[in-house]
């Protein structure tokens, strides 16, 4: 990514890891006014950066990551997950599998009846990714609560700080990609 690509700049925001989504979407909306291929001076290319732009600070793991890119973090280091972190993996890899094979039987039956006779197996393992979706939610709102203060240890010039910043950006990576996976298997478990 060019120095230039700068998502902070681009919506007027502050270059910092804690971003309230109200702030976010209210710079958006102002650049988006100013910028929109329908205005006098719109622009479509700018639009799209745009687009680019609240994607990109809209997920926690995204920005952070966008983050550290600017200020040329590039050290990256293995990050270890805590046993809370390695307990959720287990439960979803558990649930995911049980998901697949569930889907696929269900996809392969032909009859009504089969598939009725599924329906609460179907409903139990919907029940676990629901409630593993929870979890990975909760997750990572209490890595995102932890962000204002990494914001202010930058401020006071911690080197530590950019380590923890980092590795709060792999494990809100982590959260992100499996609560996609459990949503994935949940819609398909709806069909």
């Amino acid at each position: 990514m060019a120095q230039t690509d700068n998502h902070f700049e681009l919506l007027g925001l502050p270059p910092k890891a804690a971003l309230d989504e109200a702030s976010l979407q209210t710079a958006y909306l102002q650049a988006a006014k100013k910028f929109h291929p329908d205005c006098g001076q719109g622009d479509a290319d700018q639009s799209a950066a745009l687009n680019t732009a609240l994607a990109v600070l809209g997920s926690p793991a995204q920005r952070l990551k966008h983050l550290l890119e600017l200020h040329n973090v590039k050290s990256w280091r293995p990050v270890t997950l805590d046993a809370d972190m390695m307990d959720l993996f287990s439960r979803l890899s558990s649930v995911l599998g049980k998901a697949d094979e569930l889907a696929a039987k269900t996809q392969a039956s032909s009859s009504s009846l089969a598939k009725a006779l599924m329906a609460p197996r179907v409903l139990e393992v919907r029940e676990g990714l629901e409630q593993l979706a929870s979890e990975l939610m909760s997750a990572r709102q209490k890595l995102e609560d932890a962000l204002p203060l990494l914001d202010d240890q930058i401020l006071a010039g911690e080197e530590k700080a950019w380590e923890e910043l980092q590795a709060s950006q792999a494990r809100l990576a982590y959260l992100e990609k499996w609560h996609s996976q459990a949503r994935q298997r949940l819609m398909l478990l709806m069909l």
